[in-house]
């Protein structure tokens, strides 16, 4: 950051701006957040894993978790709420169906501990349970995992790390022979970004949970539920834009009252360029480009001093 401020460096491509910078950059004039409107990242369930009893299957065990999770904690993590948003919908911002109501509502967004122990209890699981969670070992999603695991730990649920390099992470989640065999991981940390905006559906509700639980799926945790797929054919196929918004909202909704996932949070993007780097549309900074993640380098110039 330093080389940047000082002209050394000019842009940053593939380097995200550290966490502990945030907060002094907001008042350079070189320094943008973007919108994000994506999931990165999320909790999902295998349904299919026969661990602990099938616990995962139990639909009291997944809401438990969706109460137990310590979601401002996360986002702490990650910079705060100027550049993690809290999520609580499987459709993030910026794109129709998008439903900011909390079915699972915390103080703070810290997680219900006696709510958790009390959905547990009802499934089953009155003095607790182990799961396995499945994880990229980088730092920044292996201190995501701690997080999740301290304050699922306060409603008795034991989580054991599954750490995986990126190479093979993903690999594994989609791994549908091997996922509903003992031993497997329970819970997953995946991150989506969807290719476009608005109408957006199709790029997020029809890869994660349309019924396709096949070899290399998207939808990992091979969630199934027939009137979803059938919501999400309708909103595909829906004449009007009003059309499609009514019923990725109701697909939305029913995915959240099903506990396929725990949204977590809807990355913003921080950019920071050198005082060097000009672009059309800002008197300072850069653009940026959400089809490639970074600022828009085929709108940039450099100018010294």
């Amino acid at each position: 950051m330093a080389d940047l401020r000082a002209g050394t460096y000019d842009l940053m491509l593939d380097t995200a701006v550290p966490a502990s910078d945030i907060h002094r950059l907001r008042s350079d004039r070189d320094f943008h957040i973007w919108p994000g409107n994506n999931l990165i990242p999320y909790v999902v369930f295998n349904l299919r894993s026969p661990n602990s009893k099938h616990a995962i299957a139990r639909l009291d065990v997944r809401h438990a978790i969706e109460y137990g999770v310590n979601k401002a904690a996360v986002s702490d993590i990650l910079g705060g709420a100027a550049v993690s948003s809290i999520l609580n919908s499987v459709i993030p911002p910026g794109n129709l169906g998008h439903v900011s109501a909390n079915p699972y509502p915390s103080t703070g967004s810290r997680g219900n501990a006696a709510r958790c122990r009390a959905l547990l209890a009802r499934a089953g699981f009155r003095h607790g349970l182990k799961l396995r969670y499945l994880y990229a070992n980088d730092p920044t999603n292996t201190v995501i995992f701690l997080a999740i695991r301290a304050g699922l730990k306060r409603c008795g649920i034991n989580l054991v790390g599954v750490p995986e390099p990126g190479s093979s992470f993903f690999v594994d989640l989609g791994n549908v022979p091997a996922n509903n065999k003992p031993g497997t991981w329970d819970l997953g940390q995946p991150g989506w970004i969807p290719d476009w905006y608005g109408n957006g559906g199709r790029s997020i509700v029809d890869p994660l949970f349309r019924s396709h639980c096949v070899v290399n799926t998207n939808n990992y945790g091979c969630y199934h539920s027939r009137l979803v797929d059938r919501l999400i054919s309708a909103a595909e196929t829906a004449r009007t834009l009003k059309a499609a918004a009514t019923f990725w909202r109701r697909a939305n909704e029913q995915i959240m009252k099903d506990a396929a996932i725990v949204p977590l949070i809807d990355g913003q993007n921080p950019i920071y360029a050198s005082p060097d780097v000009h672009e059309a549309g800002v008197p300072h900074g850069v653009v940026l480009l959400p089809v490639i993640g970074g600022p828009d380098i085929t709108n940039v110039w450099f100018k010294k001093g």
